[in-house]
């Protein structure tokens, strides 16, 4: 693949495009009040589409999002005019079997159940561009993108790096590249390894169950900020005792600085730094959380704040030389400003993109030396 593929794209850019290809209802109930099912939720909001309620498996009682109930699909207040909705399922269709959820529902009435792939991705790239991809023009943006184009030796690198370029530049997702394996299981040839891992925006401890799969690690450093999940990452860590030889949590958020943030704790796992957030955490430099460690992987996914965390980190980078896993889907200029980060800190760095999500969703940038 040659960069005039890359050049067309960027001429031929047209301006964001959110309509749902003619979705035909006014009122809708959305399945899933996971951070999914928020996103849908924003852009049904943006489209004048009512959504009534939400439904979910855990429901809690009187639980609300954005003030709309969360209703189990089975509780008796929900009406029969109320299931002649339509239900749209917000969930992952990687991790769930849709047709089981919708055989579920329709045995509860719900007749008109559906997953909908253009919903999920719009509802990112709708999330994604009004968050943080405010006013990027493509054709301004043309040297740096081809600079950070032509660093990928792997057609496998150049095929995602177009898939991710073209969805945005014409607003259609439904072909991008899926990459096979993992995050963990790549194709990538990484060469420091797992045994020293550091997991910026742990989470729950998604990544630390997966790399377990594959690993006893000599040491994992979990970085997550929210409390509320940084509790259930402990909580991971605690069940799998003999997974790991030592275990490092730190309750913060990664940047640049040493300080505090605000941030935007609305979206659960999607949550991240913004000026309009009504939390605030501390933020830390990996510089100066990482004493006496010397990461064999540093792995990032902290919601568009992945350029300053790395910036805070160029130290250990330069030092350790790790293995590097980030995510570059957040924002779009994260494609090509990461890219040309990296090969800044270090020229050394042997670079591959890979895909793992509809929507360009899991967008990594791997590099080793």
């Amino acid at each position: 693949m040659s960069e005039k593929i890359v050049k067309s794209i960027i001429n031929e850019s047209k301006e964001p495009n959110y309509s749902l290809n003619n979705f035909p209802y006014d009122n809708v109930i959305i399945y899933g009040a996971g951070v999914t099912g928020k996103l849908v939720y924003k852009i049904f909001k943006y489209l004048n589409i009512n959504v009534l309620f939400f439904l979910d498996r855990a429901a809690t009682k009187n639980q609300t999002v954005f003030d709309l109930p969360v209703y189990h699909y089975n509780e008796q207040i929900i009406t029969e005019s109320d299931k002649s909705n339509a239900v749209v399922i917000t969930l992952d269709k990687f991790k769930y079997n849709i047709n089981d959820v919708v055989k579920e529902l329709n045995n509860c009435g719900f007749d008109n159940a559906f997953y909908d792939r253009n919903i999920m991705c719009k509802s990112n790239f709708y999330h994604f561009n009004t968050t943080y991809n405010l006013e990027i023009n493509l054709k301004n943006e043309e040297e740096k993108i081809l600079k950070a184009f032509n660093l990928f030796d792997d057609e496998n690198s150049k095929e995602v790096f177009i898939s991710f370029l073209k969805a945005y530049a014409t607003s259609n997702f439904d072909n991008t590249v899926i990459s096979k394996g993992t995050l963990i299981n790549t194709d990538v040839k990484l060469n420091k390894g797992y045994s020293k891992y550091i997991d910026c925006g742990a989470y729950i401890g998604d990544t630390f169950s997966e790399l377990i799969k594959f690993i006893k690690p000599e040491i994992y450093v979990g970085i997550e900020p929210m409390i509320e999940t940084f509790e259930l990452l402990s909580k991971t860590i605690d069940n799998n005792p003999n997974s790991y030889d030592k275990a490092y949590l730190f309750p913060c958020g990664v940047a640049d600085v040493n300080s505090y943030a605000s941030f935007d704790a609305d979206l659960n796992g999607g949550s991240g730094l913004s000026e309009n957030g009504k939390s605030t955490i501390i933020t830390s430099k990996i510089d100066s959380l990482l004493k006496n460690i010397s990461p064999t992987i540093i792995k990032m996914d902290v919601e568009g704040a992945e350029i300053p965390a790395l910036k805070g980190a160029k130290e250990t980078i330069l030092k350790f030389q790790p293995d590097l896993a980030i995510c570059v889907y957040h924002r779009l200029s994260d494609l090509w400003n990461i890219p040309l980060l990296i090969k800044n800190f270090d020229p050394n760095y042997k670079l591959s993109l890979r895909c793992y999500g509809i929507a360009t969703l899991e967008t990594i940038l791997f590099a080793t030396i």
